[in-house]
């Protein structure tokens, strides 16, 4: 007999959800990391998945308050 999947909330650390602290600094990390290896030159499908994962970020990050400055910020930058 096959051994039950781990329930969910077993799976994660006993800190998680990161605080907004927390989070907002791995997201400035992730962000960065990003940026710094981002080519100069790039393909249109690089930039289409760039674009993509700036948008998404700005709506389904978990604090609404850096969701909405994500927007803003987004509206004034060149990807």
């Amino acid at each position: 007999m096959p051994t039950p999947a781990p329930k969910p909330e077993l799976m994660w650390p006993v800190d998680c959800p990161p605080d907004v602290e927390q989070l907002g600094s791995a997201t400035r990390t992730f962000l960065h990391m990003t940026a710094a290896y981002y080519p100069e030159r790039l393909s249109m499908q690089r930039r289409m998945n760039m674009l993509s994962l700036l948008c998404a970020l700005s709506v389904l990050y978990p604090c609404s308050h850096c969701a909405q400055q994500l927007q803003e910020d987004a509206r004034g930058e060149r990807v």
